[in-house]
């Protein structure tokens, strides 16, 4: 039993609804206790008090009036009006100088029971020298005497007018009936009042401390960073302040973490990048030094042969044109790298100009014709009216010269080369396809990275480093023009969008 009560105790202290409710319930019941206690203890000394101002007050009364009387028919009838009004017997007894009080009653019957009780009073103020001086001193004494012809006690206000006595007499309900029954009454009060106590007392907690769980469960589900809910509470209490400023708290929470989980979310995509360009700076690294291996390895290895005469005069003048065309694509590899680091540090100028590009183009192709001529590959040009664009025409030449020896490097022996020149809007359409085998997505995504090569065991013979594409992604970016690669029904198409001049 005593671990249940410690167990209810303690469930209490950690439940403010709880608490509250108790706290309430006692506070009630103890401020109920107290008011019928107090009642209890002063009941008697009140109806005692305030009887006593009323027949003072009903005395006062009489005594004005009765100065006023001419008749003894007068006098009589303000008695009756007082005992039938206030129900107050009045009596008039004669006081004579030399006497204490004299015996004589005046107006009244000797033989009335009133009467004689009117004289049982006067005796008793005789006999009692406290009464008899107060009377004196106030010309006025209140207090109670037992009555012999009723059951109630009566309270006696005397009142020394000139050469008379004014008794005045009223009935008083017995004050311990009257706190026993009040004691009864309030016996059934206490359980209605203490039962409505009760519910009050739940109704008060609850309409506290619900509003304070429905903020504490949002609360919980903040913590859990769930701010999918709100607070419904509106009130301009303190609760209600409450309330909106979780809401706040919770909306700015909700901001916070969006513009985090944003933030987050760039950074894994910068440190992917970062890892990515990473990844393509080590292929760099490891992609320059075997574009320069293999020629020093050539150079170095015909240099010695020369260096100890193993090989004969024709030989020799071979093996130095080998050299030669080694150290020249060393340079040219060399240069490439010099001009994709300028391009991609954006430290170069763009010169921009008017030219017509399909001129340019067809210029490039006899350049080129020995190779084309070499593989006997079919050329088809289809120009729109005066391409006239505006860009910089050193570094475009550099865009449709990687164009077409990329496309000549991948087109197997009579094949095909279909180069278009189109109108778009405001936009012409540039695009250079050669019939060879498709590429896969990941080659398609990756053929812009430095030094990727699609064929790994391509011939050397026409050249091929690996940045041609790499620098053309970079000037076009440079123009702002869009580009791309795609496959064909004939192959692979490469393709480069430009403003038209009008």
């Amino acid at each position: 039993m005593r671990n249940k009560i410690y167990r209810y105790l303690d469930s209490i202290n950690k439940s403010i609804s709880k608490k509250l409710f108790f706290i309430t319930m006692v506070i009630f019941i103890l401020f109920l206790s107290f008011t019928l206690i107090v009642q209890r203890i002063f009941f008697e000394n009140m109806y005692f008090n305030k009887k006593s101002q009323e027949i003072k007050s009903v005395t006062a009364k009489f005594i004005q009036k009765y100065n006023k009387s001419e008749s003894y028919d007068e006098i009589l009838e303000l008695m009756k009006e007082c005992e039938e009004e206030y129900n107050t017997y009045i009596g008039i007894v004669e006081y004579k100088p030399g006497f204490s009080i004299a015996m004589n009653i005046e107006v009244v019957d000797e033989r009335n029971s009133r009467s004689k009780h009117i004289m049982e009073i006067v005796n008793e103020i005789r006999n009692n020298k406290s009464l008899m001086q107060k009377l004196v001193s106030n010309n006025i004494a209140v207090f109670s005497v037992e009555s012999d012809y009723s059951e109630n006690k009566e309270l006696v206000c005397v009142t020394l007018d000139e050469s008379n006595l004014i008794v005045a007499t009223t009935s008083m309900l017995p004050i311990s009936e009257g706190i026993s029954v009040i004691e009864e009454f309030y016996k059934y009060f206490y359980v209605v009042a203490i039962f409505i106590i009760l519910i009050l007392s739940y109704v008060y907690s609850n309409m506290i401390t619900n509003p304070l769980k429905n903020i504490n469960d949002k609360a919980k589900k903040m913590s859990t960073l769930d701010f999918t809910e709100r607070c419904e509470y509106e009130s301009e209490d303190e609760i209600g302040n409450l309330a909106t400023t979780l809401n706040f708290l919770s909306y700015n929470l909700t901001s916070a973490l969006t513009s985090l989980q944003q933030t987050n979310v760039r950074l894994q995509k910068e440190i992917e990048k970062e890892r990515q360009l990473e990844k393509i700076r080590k292929d760099f690294v490891a992609a320059a030094s075997h574009e320069l291996k293999t020629p020093i390895t050539i150079i170095q290895g015909y240099a010695e042969g020369i260096k100890d005469g193993i090989f004969s005069e024709e030989d020799q003048k071979e093996s130095l044109d080998i050299i030669i065309d080694e150290t020249n694509r060393m340079s040219n590899l060399v240069k490439d790298m010099l001009e994709l680091s300028a391009l991609e540090s954006k430290v170069i100028d763009l010169n921009f100009e008017e030219f017509n590009l399909g001129e340019m183009i067809s210029s490039n192709l006899r350049a080129l014709s020995n190779e084309i001529n070499e593989k006997n590959i079919k050329v088809i040009e289809r120009y729109c009216l005066n391409p006239i664009i505006c860009a910089d025409k050193f570094r475009m030449e550099q865009v449709v010269i990687n164009f077409i020896t990329n496309a000549i490097r991948y087109t197997k022996n009579h094949g095909n080369i279909f180069i278009a020149i189109e109108n778009d809007g405001d936009f012409i359409r540039i695009s250079f396809e050669n019939t060879c085998d498709l590429l896969s997505d990941e080659q398609l995504e990756n053929i812009w990275h430095k030094f990727y090569k699609v064929d790994k065991s391509r011939t050397r013979k026409l050249g091929g480093n690996g940045l041609g594409l790499s620098i053309v992604k970079n000037i076009l970016n440079m123009h702002n023009f869009k580009y791309g690669a795609k496959n064909t029904e004939r192959g692979v198409e490469f393709y480069f969008y430009c403003s038209l001049v009008k």
